[in-house]
């Protein structure tokens, strides 16, 4: 799994004046098309370990998480959209 630790999101990290071109839009969707991916990834991990009745300690690990890279996920968007 491809993990994402920069957020190459939006014409707000760009120089002012500098349009984004068609290629470097779709890298920023593509970034954010592989963060929401990654959140519900490990969403379906955290609900095949609660299926499968794992350990309290290693679901709540599994939730945590899932919780983060949601998070990661919405703060990406959120920050494309503020701008």
């Amino acid at each position: 799994m491809t993990r994402i630790t920069w957020w190459p999101i939006g014409h707000h990290l760009l120089p002012p004046d500098t349009p984004l071109t068609k290629d470097e839009q779709m890298t920023l969707q593509q970034s954010l098309d592989l963060a929401e991916i990654e959140a519900d990834l490990a969403y379906e991990k955290f609900l095949d370990a609660f299926d499968t009745e794992e350990h309290p300690e290693i679901l709540e690990q599994l939730n945590t998480e899932a919780t983060v890279a949601r998070h990661r996920y919405y703060d990406a968007l959120n920050a494309d959209l503020a701008h």
